[in-house]
């Protein structure tokens, strides 16, 4: 009587009683996830990236002109700011209703409301903050980080900050007179920067 083979061939495939086991067809298949921790990091290093590359956009001779015109509308800078609002306000009347505050007021009586000399000085001295952090790199970053963070929680789009980019250019027009390619160019820049970064910190880009 023939004896029967009762090995069973392991991974190697060798054929016992005319059955081949493979090990590699019972392996479990195995699914990796990035931690979320991890998706969050590589996020935050994509929009720091891109925010590093918009405040490159500034050319030292650039961040000349800034201060240098700059200058001139800080002598009167609440004043400058609330002719800025109010001239925003009457070429986009419905910008008036991103901010809460002032929102009771009728357009007649809004130049005399406190609510907007307030806001006028902090805009202007958030622009302040910006332009004195021009030479430095990293208060640059910060800075721009900061103004542009806080425009976010009011839903500020780009066009709203470009919109605005046209009263300071009156603005400053208003102080020094009409100004030159550079001045404007310099100033286009600087807000095309914050509006970038303000769609970035939103998601948008």
């Amino acid at each position: 009587m023939d004896k029967t083979n009762d090995n069973i061939s392991s991974s190697s495939g060798r054929n016992t009683n005319n059955f081949v086991y493979n090990t590699s067809d019972i392996r479990p298949k195995i699914k990796v996830e990035l931690p979320t921790d991890v998706e969050s990091t590589k996020n935050i290093t994509n929009e720091d990236t891109k925010i590093k590359k918009e405040v490159s956009r500034l050319t030292k001779q650039q961040q000349v002109v800034l201060q240098r015109t700059f200058a001139f509308i800080k002598v009167r800078a609440v004043q400058n700011g609330i002719k800025l609002l109010l001239r925003m306000f009457a070429e986009h009347p419905q910008y008036k209703d991103i901010w809460p505050q002032f929102r009771p007021y009728p357009d007649s009586s809004l130049m005399c409301a406190p609510e907007l000399s307030r806001h006028a000085k902090t805009y202007m001295k958030g622009l302040e903050f910006i332009i004195c952090s021009l030479t430095d790199e990293e208060k640059l970053y910060d800075s721009l980080q900061r103004i542009a963070k806080a425009h976010v929680k009011w839903n500020i789009h780009k066009k709203h900050v470009m919109h605005m980019l046209e009263q300071v250019l009156i603005m400053i027009a208003d102080e020094i007179g009409p100004l030159s390619n550079d001045e404007k160019e310099a100033w286009t820049t600087l807000y095309d920067v914050i509006a970038n970064m303000v769609d970035i910190f939103a998601g948008r880009i």
